[in-house]
């Protein structure tokens, strides 16, 4: 388990008085992650069950069952009971140490969506940063997204073994999305500048090229990495950086070559390889085209 996995258990241990429940964890980006699990007891909950230190997190839960009677409390001020109907969704601001007593045995799929995660939604679409959300504390609201979104994971999170993160991780993902627009208030996906990658594709994109400049590398191999199809990713790439992906391609491994160029325990045969060109004679007829002489006469000037 990851630390984020960790943690999450620690607070539904110390909250519900459950252990060992399933956690699944979702892949936002490298260094961001979303965690999600389903809770079911029978037993009712005598004693309010509260988070113990603040955290810059929120939970999202799809109530699975009816609560009639759901006390709330959040910094140790009660803020009412509430009816909350099976189906709806409750939100909590970690931050503000939420305490719920629960008067009937409950049933719900919980998301831990860190700050971080939201924040990743908002870059990806050239936005600031999310601020807090909107909700009111303790009541619960009809969210179509977040009911079927969470409906979509119960088979993953009853067999975990058999989970596939890559479903997984594309219904936390929606679910950060759905959260940072419903209740951030964030600017719709729309508004993203027509046609091109997002920043987090590009970035992607590139790095993905530069890993691969010494060998074989395909649009088919980097548009999944982005989750676009080919066609759209060529289009999007294109619009971004004012080359083809190809092109581009091109660029990084002429750079790398002009680099190798300098040391001249190389032949150019070697460098032609070692960038990823088929062989010496296309290094030269490339590197002619784009810098307007031959590897050989450019290494000669070098010396000059």
């Amino acid at each position: 388990m990851t630390a984020i996995d960790l943690e999450y258990s620690a607070i539904v241990t110390k909250r519900f008085g459950i252990a060992n429940v399933p956690v699944l964890s979702v892949s936002k980006e490298r260094s961001v992650r979303i965690a999600v699990c389903e809770l079911n007891d029978s037993r009712p909950v005598p004693d309010p069950v509260r988070v113990v230190s603040p955290q810059d997190a929120y939970l999202v839960s799809l109530h699975l069952s009816d609560e009639t009677a759901h006390r709330y409390w959040e910094r140790g001020r009660e803020l009412g009971t509430f009816q909350i109907q099976k189906g709806q969704a409750v939100l909590e601001d970690l931050r503000r140490l939420p305490q719920s007593l629960f008067l009937r045995p409950f049933h719900v799929v919980q998301f831990y969506v860190p700050r971080a995660a939201l924040d990743a939604v908002a870059a990806e679409v050239n936005s600031p940063p999310v601020g807090d959300l909107q909700f009111e504390p303790g009541a619960g609201s009809f969210d179509a997204k977040v009911m079927n979104l969470g409906m979509s994971l119960l088979a993953e999170l009853r067999e975990p073994a058999l989970s596939h993160g890559l479903f997984v991780d594309h219904v936390g993902i929606a679910m950060a999305s759905h959260v940072a627009q419903r209740y951030g208030l964030l600017s719709p996906l729309s508004q993203r500048l027509r046609g091109r990658l997002a920043p987090w594709q590009e970035r992607r994109a590139k790095d993905f090229f530069d890993a691969h400049l010494d060998g074989r590398v395909s649009v088919e191999d980097i548009a999944r990495e982005c989750s676009l199809s080919v066609s759209h990713f060529s289009r999007a790439f294109r619009k971004s950086t004012g080359k083809t992906p190809y092109g581009w391609l091109t660029k990084r491994r002429i750079e790398l070559a002009k680099e190798k160029l300098h040391d001249r325990g190389r032949t150019i045969a070697q460098i032609a390889l070692e960038c990823g060109f088929a062989d010496q004679s296309h290094f030269t007829r490339t590197f002619s085209r784009e810098i307007g002489s031959s590897p050989g006469l450019w290494r000669r000037c070098l010396a000059a």
